[in-house]
């Protein structure tokens, strides 16, 4: 393999890794956002069509987040107010559901902490192997990638438009092995907590982060570009 080749190679492959670690930090922004819970809770009127007070609703959302993040051990042991009885919230069903979901979180977590060491050995690797030309290849491809994804995140954002209920659905059967996830909207206190206008709202701004922070890279990539050309053309012969 020609060390051009090589270089090319290690170039896409590095700014692609960039990807997995943006996304999953775009999820972690809305996922743990409170303000984003409050604003979508008092929009879709979810206190009242549980039957709780908002301070307990928020509480009980606060230590649910804190067991995704792994800093509470179970969820067997919140409970609340509800339909003016005092007891557990969430039913087994629900527990045994968000134990997925925190599997899920930590999968998501070990893909961006994989990503960024491959990332940052590579970045290495190519600076030993192209030297100067390390950084030119590095923002060239990024560009290329970052072009192919904000293709792919316009269709995915399309896709949502027409029916998020598909795709959504869609979603839970790759990543969930079970229908743990099936919860009922008339006895199910978890779904009733974020019903799938939540959801359509929180996927709809992860795309939103992901696709500004991918822009913001594209056109600081672009702009080194420019500027190296302008740099190599001014100097004399």
């Amino acid at each position: 393999m020609s060390k051009k080749l090589t270089c090319f190679i290690i170039a896409l492959v590095t700014s692609a890794l960039v990807y997995p670690i943006l996304l999953v930090t775009s999820i972690n922004l809305v996922a743990f956002n409170q303000s984003f819970y409050i604003n979508q809770y008092e929009k879709l009127d979810v206190a009242n069509t549980i039957g709780i007070s908002e301070p307990d609703l928020h509480r009980v959302t606060w230590e649910l987040l804190e067991y995704i993040k792994d800093e509470k051990d179970s969820l067997n042991d919140i409970e609340a107010e509800i339909g003016g009885e005092v007891g557990q919230v969430f039913n087994e069903k629900e527990v045994a559901h968000m134990v997925d979901v925190k599997d899920l979180f930590k999968f998501a977590y070990n893909v961006r902490f994989v990503s960024l060491v491959a990332m940052i050995l590579l970045i290495f690797i190519i600076l030993l192997i192209c030297r100067k030309k390390a950084l030119k290849k590095l923002f060239v491809s990024f560009l290329w990638t970052s072009g192919g994804l904000m293709i792919l995140g316009g269709i995915l954002f399309i896709l949502i438009q027409t029916n998020f209920s598909y795709y959504w659905d869609l979603f839970h059967h790759i990543f969930f092995d079970n229908d743990l996830w099936l919860l009922d909207p008339k006895t199910d206190i978890m779904i009733q907590m974020v019903p799938q206008p939540f959801f359509y709202s929180a996927v709809t701004r992860v795309i939103v982060y992901f696709s500004t922070a991918s822009i913001i890279l594209a056109i600081a990539a672009a702009t080194y570009i420019i500027l190296n050309k302008r740099k190599t053309k001014a100097r004399p012969d």
